[in-house]
């Protein structure tokens, strides 16, 4: 791809790579950033189908040129599995083109790079804040705005549907007119968290509807550039908690390419196990609190029963059950417990007949398929668009899976099927997850007999914390300890994405480092925040029960949506 790519893309570009050697194209031209990435998208060569994300960052120290910020784009293609970031600088008050043409998933995206950072997408359907409050004053993630600065508002403003007008009341020109508006969320039980859908109904049927987020935005992207590097970890855990382990692996991950750090093999494995027991956990959520919604109560206690089987397990490893910070950078808190490998064989044993008994309560079932078949359709061609991943691309037909298609740690040597599904419904959601547990358990069983002994550190001065029994008998090692902790590790200049394949999805970290303890830029890609964006384009023609079963197939995590 890079020589393909090189000859017809960077004649009057700078061609460059980040610290990982993946490839990155820098403009300064508006109109050619723009042409760029139409005709990439179009390429029948490279096919650059899929917009992974698009993001800013503060350029204020003017270290990557002359402009006051960057706009970053992460495209992907889902056929050759090639990955390019373009970067585009842009001074105050320039309007780079948007992409809601290209890719519509890019409504979001360009909705929050302009509340964050007050840049403005011409061409833009629907330009407004996303995040903030309507009446928020200022841009949180440009670096002159204070990390305290709060702005209290006393009361709330209406929800508009989008470029819609609302409807007038039922009573109009005394004509009964049977579009009514019906708010759900944020509080919600069947919302499975803090989110809001403002719908407009003609009878039962939703004709339009409308998301906003933002409920539980706590900054922790403007965090990330005020904590150091060992001290943003916690927050990890409050992204998806339903699988914690997987995100302080993945954020781990993505500051030791930074450094250039390999993990030793003990610890590789060991991620690798733990990654696979997040994503059966956060899937048994998904299907159980998902089954639980539509009334099927015993499925939820069935699956349950192993969840709490699987949190027992991490608290022996890490002492916490859901926030674990489990990870450190180039480590683990600490090594498994004698008695952690003969539970996770006997897990791996008998978990699978909690599945055989799921199906048979559910996959046949004739109200099951009357609440999940044909409920939420989104196609391939849609699920592309709108830069969906995970188990819901998956099951809207596309074949792609990170592991297998751009795999990291071992994924390359372990045995496993992806499972894809044809409807990309409610149902085949359904499917493709019970599927993805059982291929889970196939490769913590690799795992565990991949798994060598050897250190569970990489003896690297720069991030190795010393054993707590040489900090209270040795002076150097304290005081190495202390530095550690107090002033953080010195992480070089460079920028790196890096992605893994959350349960929910595509999970990705993207760091820009200026050098030092801090980053300059900490985003995260959350799966989630793209997942409810297609959420309105999916319950639209549905009825509101519809919604509800749908909501819970796109297993939205309100932690990570908002972050």
């Amino acid at each position: 791809m890079g020589n393909a790519l090189l000859e017809k893309y960077s004649e009057g570009r700078l061609c460059l790579a980040d610290t990982t050697g993946e490839p990155v194209l820098w403009t300064n031209s508006i109109a050619d950033a723009f042409d760029l990435l139409k005709r990439l998208h179009a390429d029948d060569t490279l096919k650059f189908d899929f917009l992974s994300d698009l993001t800013a960052y503060d350029n204020g120290d003017r270290r990557d040129g002359a402009k006051r910020f960057v706009l970053v784009y992460q495209i992907l293609s889902t056929v050759t599995h090639a990955r390019l970031r373009i970067k585009l600088g842009v001074d105050e008050g320039e309007e780079p083109l948007s992409l809601v043409s290209l890719w519509p998933g890019a409504n979001w995206l360009e909705r929050e790079v302009f509340d964050m950072y007050g840049i403005k997408f011409n061409g833009h359907p629907n330009l407004r804040r996303i995040l903030m409050d309507e009446r928020f004053t200022g841009h949180p993630l440009r670096k002159e705005y204070p990390l305290r600065e709060r702005q209290p508002f006393p009361d709330n403003i209406p929800l508009h549907l989008g470029a819609h007008p609302l409807p007038h009341d039922v009573i109009h020109d005394d004509i009964y007119n049977p579009n009514i508006l019906i708010n759900i969320g944020p509080a919600h039980p069947a919302f499975h968290g803090t989110l809001r859908v403002m719908c407009r109904l003609n009878g039962e049927t939703i004709e339009d509807a409308a998301c906003e987020i933002g409920y539980l935005h706590r900054g922790m992207e403007k965090l990330g550039e005020y904590k150091t590097y060992h001290q943003w970890l916690v927050y990890t855990d409050r992204m998806n908690y339903c699988s914690a382990l997987n995100n302080n692996i993945a954020y781990s991950m993505t500051v030791e390419k930074l450094m250039g750090i390999t993990v030793t093999e003990r610890c590789m494995w060991l991620r690798m196990m733990l990654m696979e027991l997040a994503r059966i956990i956060d899937h048994i959520i998904c299907v159980a609190i998902n089954a639980l919604d539509m009334g099927a109560m015993t499925v939820f206690w069935l699956m349950y029963y192993w969840r709490e089987e699987a949190y027992t397990m991490i608290e022996s490893l890490c002492g916490m059950r859901l926030t674990t910070t489990a990870t450190r950078i180039g480590g683990m808190s600490y090594d498994i417990p004698d008695d952690f490998i003969p539970r996770m064989k006997k897990f791996v044993k008998d978990f699978p007949s909690c599945l055989v008994e799921i199906n048979r309560l559910l996959t046949g079932n004739r109200i099951w398929i009357d609440r999940t078949k044909n409920v939420g359709k989104i196609s391939k061609e849609d699920a592309l668009k709108l830069s969906i991943t995970g188990p819901c691309l998956r099951a809207s037909g596309i074949d792609f899976d990170l592991r297998r298609d751009r795999p990291y740690y071992a994924y390359n040597e372990v045995v496993f099927d992806v499972a894809i599904g044809t409807h990309g419904d409610v149902y085949d959601r359904y499917l493709v997850r019970m599927e993805e547990m059982r291929q889970s358990l196939r490769i913590i069983e690799q795992c565990i007999e991949r798994l060598p002994g050897g250190p569970i550190w990489v003896e690297d001065p720069r991030v190795r914390i010393p054993e707590k029994a040489d900090v209270y008998t040795k002076m150097e090692v304290m005081i190495h300890h202390f530095k550690i902790f107090m002033e953080g590790i010195n992480v070089p200049s460079g920028e790196v994405y890096n992605a893994v394949e959350g349960p929910n999805g595509e999970l990705g970290f993207y760091i820009v480092s200026r050098g030092g303890p801090k980053a300059w830029r900490m985003r995260v890609k959350a799966p989630s925040f793209m997942l409810f964006q297609s959420y309105e384009h999916s319950i639209i023609g549905y009825k509101i029960p519809d919604a509800i079963a749908n909501l819970g197939s796109l297993n939205i995590i309100a932690g990570e949506l908002d972050r």
